[in-house]
């Protein structure tokens, strides 16, 4: 297998390769929502997707920013979303509408138009696929994020899995040779965590 160099880090030790191969896209997704909702100052945030590995990743590194987390989580889910310490966990089925509103909602999941309600007017919405706009005489910030390849961050987000500061889940490893098999677990709900292939 060919990579760019600059898309590759060195494992550290005490990570395996399993749970180092959900860092890249999902851990570097995360900060780059988070860095581009650009909160400047202690917030209340909802993450809608907090089961989900972009989502994990997005609720710890608010909370680790001082910031106030409502996370969303698959039914089942609640105890480990709840284990990421964030402030309050909402089900999944629950009516966003009766969440917020909250100044920051980022729904990396996502589920669009459902999510509108819970942004307080002037807020901001972040989506890590195209949804439906949102009025704009509500003066919401709404954009679409997608990941930034970084070595130099994917360095550091490999180190926190490593030492435990951030918290990661494999569901299956499964040979390449399986690789349909992995496609049909990873888009079966209720998998908890990622399901990774091994070459």
């Amino acid at each position: 297998m060919a990579a760019d160099v600059d898309w590759v880090v060195p494992l550290p030790d005490g990570l395996d390769a399993a749970g180092a191969a959900t860092v890249p896209l999902n851990a570097q997704s995360a900060s780059r929502v988070l860095a581009v909702a650009d909160l400047t100052a202690p917030t209340t945030v909802l993450v809608i997707g907090a089961s989900g590995g972009v989502g994990g990743f997005v609720a710890q590194l608010a909370v680790a920013a001082g910031h106030r987390v409502v996370a969303v989580a698959t039914s089942g889910d609640e105890d480990w979303v709840a284990g990421l310490g964030v402030a309050e966990v909402v089900s999944r089925d629950a009516d966003l509408a009766t969440v917020g509103p909250v100044p920051v909602v980022l729904d990396v999941v996502p589920v669009g138009a459902p999510a509108h309600p819970a942004v307080a007017d002037g807020g901001t919405l972040l989506t890590t696929r195209p949804t439906e706009p949102i009025d704009p005489a509500r003066g919401v910030r709404q954009e679409l994020v997608l990941v930034v390849p970084d070595r130099d961050l994917l360095r550091r987000r490999v180190a926190d899995v490593a030492a435990g500061a951030l918290r990661t889940r494999v569901a299956a490893v499964l040979p390449l040779a399986e690789a349909a098999e992995a496609h049909r677990l990873a888009e079966t709900h209720g998998v908890r965590g990622k399901v990774i292939l091994a070459p």
